[in-house]
């Protein structure tokens, strides 16, 4: 399947939006996500507001590539790359010591789940804001995450500034990503298949 043209004018109405904090409702490399500047605190908060979810539970932060990550993560550990390149699906790695982010996204042990987007969408716009966008499933805490846009509860579609066009959901896998953490240079966690 050809994934369609990217809209620039789409684009460019979602980057505004994002750098209003405003939250868009948006197809990622794995699932459709609740999105904003992961820079943003209140932006932040308009999302765990939306998912009647507390900020205990970690959101994911995406970044369009390795030169991007490295704004967050100093030091990037080779098994991450090692992990990143061989995984045939898209996969989020925790990493440890995380800076220049809010501290809303950085968990009581000092890490931060991040992924690199393979969308190329969702890589236009990161790379169209110049900043990392956060994600989380597109359901209220709780309940079942949608596996496709037409199962995204209508109170979610309610209550976000922004939907992207369903055209540019072309994920292969319909389910969330795997969910790596980097214990050391050489060890790692899954924590979710």
């Amino acid at each position: 399947m050809n994934n369609p043209v990217i809209n620039s004018n789409e684009i460019e109405i979602i980057v505004n939006l994002l750098k209003q904090g405003r939250v868009i409702l948006c197809p990622t490399d794995t699932i459709w996500g609740l999105s904003c500047n992961a820079l943003d605190e209140q932006a932040i908060k308009k999302i765990l507001k939306i998912k009647h979810r507390s900020i205990n539970k970690g959101l994911i932060v995406l970044v369009s590539s390795w030169e991007m990550l490295k704004n967050y993560i100093p030091d990037i550990p080779q098994l991450a790359y090692d992990l990143e390149n061989k995984s045939p699906r898209p996969i989020t790695i925790i990493y440890p010591n995380p800076i220049n982010l809010p501290s809303m996204l950085i968990d009581k042990e000092n890490t931060v789940a991040i992924r690199i987007v393979r969308n190329d969408f969702c890589k236009e716009i990161i790379n169209s804001l110049g900043l990392p966008i956060v994600s989380t499933s597109a359901n209220i805490s709780g309940k079942p995450t949608p596996i496709n846009f037409n199962d995204i509860d209508p109170e979610i579609k309610s209550m976000v500034d922004y939907i992207v066009s369903a055209k540019y959901d072309y994920s292969q896998t319909n389910k969330p990503s795997r969910l790596i953490k980097i214990i050391n240079d050489n060890e790692y966690i899954v924590i979710r298949e």
